[in-house]
């Protein structure tokens, strides 16, 4: 049985790069704001790179965002 859904990674990665446009920053301003590696968070969006809780929520405040809003589909 194939599975229908994205993987959360995938979500995770669409929703960063979504919200990064819509407000306009670069993943450099992003690195800025959420203290976390600007070749990290190239890797999040293409959905390269696995994230522990302390990263996604680093994620969440670089965005101004809830965390739920990263997982959501």
């Amino acid at each position: 049985m194939q599975n229908e859904h994205p993987n959360i990674l995938e979500i995770i990665a669409d929703n960063v790069k979504k919200i990064r446009h819509q407000q306009q920053i670069s993943q450099e301003e992003l690195s800025f704001r959420s203290g976390l590696n600007k070749n990290y968070i190239s890797a999040i969006e293409c959905a390269r790179r696995n994230l522990s809780m302390q990263s996604l929520v680093k994620l969440a405040q670089g965005l101004e965002v809830k965390v739920i809003d990263l997982l959501e589909e």
